[in-house]
């Protein structure tokens, strides 16, 4: 049986909104993998537990235990579980953050790399911009001593973002800062230019 090398994590799982679908929808664009596998906090017997169900079609799943649905929290509590993971698993080399505190992330990363050597790739998406965190003396340390390290990559959803990253951390490689689509996203190819003729009157919903 082979062991997945890219572990995806979601330590927002339970929050409400976008984060147990975004995970999914994730899996599903990969279909079933060995290679891959999840690590969610644990929605127990709640609404997400059917999420959690069908997730577990597409790969391995691993939970732990987070309190609340704070991010930084989530994140904090996720790293003990990645070690987890990386002690079972002897092919884990990457780990992939859907959702992140990054500064979180950038603080307890060095320590649990003491235990995870193997690991050679660190990324995580984040939405937002740079602009909290650049004007913050000690998480821009934080985090650009993360970056800076080999195998560690920042996404963003969308070029403009991207810049706002590079523009703000001018000293990091451009490669360490990319973009990533997002699943959630419709691709402008596929929306109509006009609309067609038609007497019948449609509605849709858009978005979550």
């Amino acid at each position: 049986m082979s062991l997945p090398c890219v572990l995806i994590v979601q330590p927002w799982f339970t929050a409400i909104g976008h984060p147990a679908q975004s995970v999914l929808n994730t899996a599903r664009a990969l279909g079933i993998r060995p290679d891959v596998g999840y690590l969610i906090c644990d929605p127990g017997n709640g609404g997400l537990a059917e999420t959690a169900s069908q997730l577990e079609r597409y790969g391995s799943v691993e939970r732990f235990t987070s309190r609340g649905n704070s991010l930084r929290t989530g994140t904090l509590l996720s790293l003990p579980a990645v070690l987890r993971v990386v002690r079972r698993d002897a092919e884990l080399q990457h780990v992939f953050y859907l959702d992140a505190d990054l500064i979180s992330l950038a603080a307890g990363w060095p320590l649990a790399a003491l235990s995870a050597r193997r690991v050679r790739l660190v990324s995580s998406v984040y939405l937002g911009g740079p602009e909290r965190i650049a004007s913050h003396t000690l998480a821009r340390a934080l985090v650009s001593r993360f970056l800076s390290s080999p195998g560690r990559r920042l996404f963003l959803r969308t070029d403009e973002l991207r810049q706002a990253w590079r523009d703000a951390f001018p000293k990091l490689p451009q490669d360490r800062i990319e973009t990533i689509p997002s699943l959630e996203l419709a691709d402008s190819a596929d929306i109509p230019s006009r609309p067609h003729d038609s007497k019948e009157l449609r509605f849709g919903v858009v978005g979550q």
